[in-house]
């Protein structure tokens, strides 16, 4: 329950569940029986072309993509420079040229 607890889910803490729920080797254990009506998915999940470095639980952030386009990282407490990366860095970076060249088309 990673995203869970990265995100500070109201439900999660009602639980008192101190830990993330995670399984080595298959993930989290309560996946489907999350809360808010198991409809999130983060962006990795969504992204298929995302590598495995972007997986929660190893990049220890949870990217949500907001309407409108914007991404939102919720990082781990403590690790707050957990978005700094190579991976993470080099992906935001290429995200935020693509979306300025698109602007500048637009314009």
């Amino acid at each position: 329950m990673f995203c869970c607890k990265v995100m500070a889910i109201d439900e999660i803490a009602s639980r008192k569940i101190l830990v993330p729920e995670l399984r080595a080797g298959v993930g989290c254990k309560i996946y489907d029986t999350r809360p808010r009506g198991r409809t999130f998915f983060c962006h990795w999940m969504l992204e298929k072309k995302l590598p495995d470095e972007w997986k929660p639980d190893r990049a220890k952030l949870v990217a949500v993509m907001n309407p409108g386009g914007h991404l939102t990282a919720f990082v781990v407490s403590s690790m707050p420079a957990a978005w700094r990366s190579r991976p993470i860095t080099k992906q935001l970076k290429r995200w935020s040229l693509e979306a300025r060249a698109q602007i500048r088309r637009a314009s």
